[in-house]
């Protein structure tokens, strides 16, 4: 009876980590100090991000390093195709401008959102995730224009092993 009653105490397996600040189904903003692995990727204007393609191990935070190499501005946002899909219909609503260098979206608009970054001509700037879901995700551009022109990447984040259970 003691057994149950700790279980119910403790939650559900998993429950800390859907009840962690920030939890997305793809992970959530990871702390700087934990950063193990760094990955520089680069955004250029022929719409690719180099490299398009990362393996990480669940639970494993990651920074990453973007460097803009382009005259467009650019942008990193993680999560499923789906979700990206919904943000990028929601983006096509945001009003832009024409600049010679690309679209500029209204500077209502919030860029940097947890999982997204926005990258100027240039700069270079930094996003630290903690993948604490295995799966695979993406990672795009959602600039009008840039998605569509298929600057997407895959994160694939590889579960744990389970320890074997003796018989």
């Amino acid at each position: 009876m003691a057994l149950p009653l700790l279980v119910l105490l403790a939650g559900a397996p998993g429950a800390a980590r859907a009840a962690a600040k920030g939890q997305l189904p793809w992970g959530l903003p990871g702390d700087a100090r934990q950063a193990r692995r760094t990955f520089r990727i680069r955004m250029s204007d022929d719409m690719r991000f180099t490299p398009d393609r990362i393996r990480v191990n669940e639970g494993d935070t990651v920074r990453f390093i973007l460097h803009n190499a382009g005259k467009l501005e650019h942008e990193m946002a993680i999560g499923t195709r789906e979700k990206l899909d919904e943000r990028m219909a929601a983006m096509t609503q945001i009003p832009y401008t024409l600049h010679p260098h690309g679209p500029v979206r209204a500077r209502t608009h919030a860029h940097d959102e947890p999982g997204m970054v926005h990258v100027m001509p240039g700069a270079t700037r930094q996003l630290v995730w903690k993948f604490n879901r295995a799966g695979e995700f993406t990672f795009a551009c959602l600039i009008p224009g840039q998605y569509e022109a298929g600057m997407i990447g895959t994160i694939l984040v590889l579960a744990h092993a389970q320890p074997r259970r003796r018989h």
